[in-house]
């Protein structure tokens, strides 16, 4: 058995260089299920069954019973496995206050999320959450954004969850942690990690020696990919009520609409459905501002549109594999359809750019040079320059129907962490026939979130009707 600790690559560590005590770097997700299924004889959420399950299945998914601990001579930090790992510390319960309506459910969900995890345990949390109206449960997700992305945090809901309502489960976990590494130990295996970038090194080199010519035309193209990447994020942008210093407390709202519709003005538009969805934020964000400051304030604000890189055979075994593209959303655009094909044309273009993989490559230099000066530098970048607006990410869901003990998953609503000056961030999901919107806001920046929420509604059918127009009424004539 391999008892190595295991290192962090380069845009794991930027999450936790990230994080501040006013921007917790931890993804989050909220999911729904109807009650019945799981209920205790007195009536209560079975959390304790909830608790067997995940333990059960975390055999297979050894990084949520580990927690990060630092090498000894470079501070690197690494996996190792956390003795006396407590289950009950990390599945944890309470309740709404009756009659448990949506306002109270998003007021719990945004006290739970503004909260930071503790960094000596395994980072992540799962709330079990009762007294829904329509008698529904909600178990909330919290993990470090160093253990997970969009793509391998849909992964973990096929790990936990079942693909039918009958599927019998055996209970148990026959796991135990990994003898503790000793300093010595740990000095050793950083010395190793340290030979072998520098052998990976050295024959890189010695393939630019042997075809130099081909080497050539890679890094020209590298180069040309890089400019595209660095060149997106140095883009100027305008600054907007939505950029201020945060504070340590969150609001969250939640959209949802029909995948069918959306997939329909993606059809007919020849867009893609991130496309409509982004014309949707765009719609709703010049609602709200018009109703809270009388004008749409001449804005196109910058968005950061985070990709996901993984290739189709990919295993999962890492937790980040993204890249990011920046794009201006014309938030001043008041014909909808205008809107969504400026978008569609931006996204088409950024998409040829090599920009993301030139995001990619910035992150594997890192890594090869096994120094954090990089995404130091990114942080000090973007918390002095703000080089966007807000992040909007898109998340393809499970089109299937997936199962809790039997519940049948409902809902899922992602949400994204808050970034240095950005007090709005937009988390899109996908699942079966329903496409929802998680917004995570700066409490004091956006006291009305739930008008924005509104807005984006109003948006969806804005931009329906303009795809569509409503045929109109011919008066007959008077004879």
């Amino acid at each position: 058995m391999n008892h190595r600790s295991t290192a962090l690559n380069g845009l794991d560590k930027g999450f936790l260089l990230f994080e501040t005590p006013e921007t917790p770097m931890h993804v989050a997700a909220l999911l729904r299920f109807p009650a019945e299924q799981l209920r205790t004889k007195e009536g209560g959420l079975d959390i304790q069954r909830i608790r067997d399950l995940v333990e059960t299945r975390l055999d297979d998914m050894p990084r949520y019973r580990q927690h990060i601990i630092h090498r000894p001579l470079s501070a690197e930090p690494v996996w190792m496995d956390s003795e006396g790992f407590d289950i009950t510390y990390h599945v944890r319960h309470t309740a709404l206050p009756q009659p448990g309506g949506r306002a109270a459910l998003n007021e719990l969900a945004g006290r739970l999320i503004e909260q930071p995890l503790d960094r000596k345990r395994p980072l992540w949390e799962l709330w079990g959450i009762e007294g829904l109206a329509e008698d529904e449960f909600a178990l909330l997700f919290k993990i470090h954004h160093c253990m997970v992305d969009g793509a391998s945090g849909m992964q973990l809901l096929f790990a936990l969850l079942d693909l039918s309502a009958d599927k019998q489960v055996e209970f148990g976990s026959d796991w135990s942690a990994r003898p503790r590494r000793s300093g010595l130990t740990l000095v050793a295996e950083e010395l190793e990690a340290r030979i072998s970038r520098s052998v990976e090194f050295a024959s890189l080199v010695a393939e630019v020696v042997r075809h130099p010519r081909r080497a050539l035309r890679r890094t020209g193209a590298s180069i040309h990919d890089i400019g595209q990447a660095v060149g997106g994020a140095l883009m100027p942008h305008t600054s907007s009520p939505l950029n201020a210093r945060l504070g340590r407390h969150r609001r969250i709202e939640r959209v949802s609409f029909e995948l069918n519709s959306i997939k329909e003005i993606s059809r007919a538009t020849e867009s893609t459905v991130n496309d409509v969805l982004l014309a949707v934020v765009a719609g709703g964000l010049r609602g709200f501002f018009e109703r809270n400051s009388g004008s749409g304030l001449g804005l196109a604000l910058r968005v950061c549109l985070p990709v996901d890189c993984r290739p189709p055979d990919d295993d999962f075994k890492r937790a980040n594999c993204v890249s990011a593209l920046f794009a201006d959303l014309p938030v001043d655009e008041p014909d909808p359809l205008a809107c969504l094909l400026s978008i569609r044309d931006q996204t088409e273009m950024l998409k040829k750019s090599g920009a993301a993989h030139g995001t990619e490559l910035l992150v594997e230099m890192n890594d090869l040079l096994g120094t954090d000066w990089l995404t130091r530098f990114g942080k000090r970048f973007a918390s002095r320059l703000s080089p966007f607006n807000l992040i909007v990410t898109n998340i393809r869901g499970p089109s299937v129907p997936l199962y809790l003990l039997g519940a049948q998953l409902r809902s899922i609503v992602p949400f994204v962490p808050l970034v240095p000056n950005q007090g709005l961030g937009v988390a899109i999901a996908t699942y079966r026939d329903r496409v929802d919107l998680g917004l995570s806001a700066d409490r004091e920046q956006i006291p009305n979130l739930g008008d924005l929420a509104g807005s984006m509604l109003d948006a969806q059918l804005e931009l329906q009707a303009a795809v569509w127009p409503p045929q109109l009424e011919v008066t007959p004539a008077s004879a």
